[in-house]
């Protein structure tokens, strides 16, 4: 299956070390990261962030508006040579591609618990040559509880005083670990929809779990979604870890109540079935 992402450094490059267009009319992406056995069918399954997905960061950065985060869905970066004979990732901001490239929309769902510690490890992955930090951090429950312990420490005076932060949200940051983190996670989820209906995009939602609950029919709805006929034998699919034990009782009912606060009544509706401690 051919694939493509806003994100140069997970793609192939040419002999000039640059990375290779989707679309020769559209410098700045998408880029190609894998060719199928058929070629370039007439949709091609592409990833993205989109905006507001700092980590240790300030409301002031994590805020997002519907323009900055629809534009940020179609920016990314890519791959150029350095000085030093290799290669670097130079982010492309101001520079997001044409709308008219999108053409449809797979929005991707995960536990909102379990994508908290998974944005965890993925921090540490990027340290990993930081002996410091990674000793400061450990890949376990109690590296997990304490960084989001000094999180919601350090930007607590500044959330405070935001302007984009209403009272009530911030009393229900109370007793919620890595608040910001969730609140972070239902915003994207919030946007994302306003996006796909403001770009008037056919929208196909995929939660997850489904993929190791019903691998055959989720991958299969997949395929149909981008008109892709299936060839062969899919890979095995590898379930990600379950890590509602991070969180205490209490702290799961905080979270799903800051969770329904900011959430729109349509991204509740796709994220409720979390809801585990009613």
């Amino acid at each position: 299956m051919t694939t493509a992402t806003n994100y140069g450094k997970e793609g192939p490059v040419d002999k000039y070390s640059r990375n290779i267009p989707l679309r020769a009319d559209s410098q700045y992406g998408p880029f190609l990261q894998h060719i199928g056995e058929r070629g370039i069918p007439n949709y091609v399954q592409t990833k993205t962030h989109c905006g507001g997905r700092c980590g240790f960061c300030s409301p002031s950065k994590y805020i997002e508006t519907l323009d900055s985060f629809e534009q940020m869905c179609r920016t990314g970066s890519r791959s150029i040579n350095d000085t030093l004979g290799g290669t670097k990732d130079v982010r492309l901001d101001g520079f997001p591609y044409p709308k008219d490239i999108v053409q449809r929309a797979t929005h991707l769902i995960r536990n909102p618990f379990n994508n908290i510690v998974s944005r965890y490890h993925h921090r540490q992955k990027k340290h990993a040559d930081d002996i410091e930090w990674s000793s400061n951090n450990p890949n376990t429950l109690e590296g997990f509880r304490a960084q989001c312990k000094e999180m919601n420490a350090r930007y607590s005076k500044k959330e405070r005083k935001s302007r984009y932060l209403s009272d009530d949200i911030i009393e229900l940051f109370n007793g919620v670990p890595c608040h910001a983190e969730f609140f972070r996670y239902v915003q994207w989820h919030n946007l994302a929809i306003e996006t796909t209906k403001r770009l008037k995009l056919p929208t196909h939602i995929i939660h997850y779990e489904n993929y190791e609950h019903d691998f055959e029919s989720t991958a299969k709805g997949l395929l149909e979604f981008l008109s892709i006929e299936e060839i062969g034998d899919p890979p095995s699919f590898i379930a990600g870890k379950d890590y509602l034990h991070y969180y205490t009782k209490r702290q799961r009912k905080a979270t799903m109540k800051l969770i329904r606060r900011v959430a729109t009544p349509e991204s509740w509706e796709l994220i409720k079935r979390y809801n585990v401690d009613v």
